[in-house]
């Protein structure tokens, strides 16, 4: 990995562990913030080793302790508690967004929409099972919690990512340069 690529992954894990704890408290105990906004666009930024190295970087500096998660919380506690199975799964979701874009093509728009929606079908299908027992609940009512509430803001992200795709794409060939 170059130096280059090494330091736009450490530009973008700072952008998370600024962006991530700012958060909308909801009931439940899974807040509503940008952090999965990040995520995919570090897979947009960044090549797919560099957008993982971003996203596994994150969840190392949370769970050494410092306040970067959602509340600004931090620690190990925070990996296997309540909202572990989505943190977990935010370097699948950078994954499935760099791999979409990596392709390119006149198709870019279903390609990037149907690989961000698989990675939320994935973090969602982990943060609910996750959820679930953690808090010994049925898996509909995880689903009402952990779910239901998300899907206008997360649909709004997706819609975010697919606009800035294009000017993404410009300032990765500026970077380049």
């Amino acid at each position: 990995m170059k130096n280059r690529d090494l330091t736009y992954a450490a530009l973008m894990t700072a952008l998370m562990c600024v962006v991530a704890p700012l958060s909308l408290p909801l009931p439940g105990g899974v807040p509503i913030s940008l952090a999965t906004l990040v995520v995919m666009l570090t897979g947009l930024l960044l090549k797919w080793q560099s957008a993982l190295l971003c996203q596994i970087a994150y969840l190392l500096i949370g769970a050494a302790g410092l306040p970067v998660f959602a509340g600004f919380r931090g620690g190990l506690q925070v990996l296997v508690g309540v909202t572990g199975g989505f943190l977990w799964m935010y370097p699948v979701l950078a994954l499935t967004a760099a791999l979409a874009v990596r392709s390119g093509g006149k198709l870019w728009p279903v390609r990037l929409t149907g690989c961000l929606l698989v990675g939320h079908v994935l973090l969602y299908g982990c943060g609910v099972l996750w959820f679930s027992a953690y808090t010994h609940t049925g898996v509909w009512s995880a689903l009402s919690v952990t779910v239901v509430p998300f899907l206008l803001t997360d649909g709004l992200k997706i819609l975010a990512v697919l606009l800035l795709y294009l000017p993404c794409q410009r300032l990765k060939t500026v970077l380049k340069g």
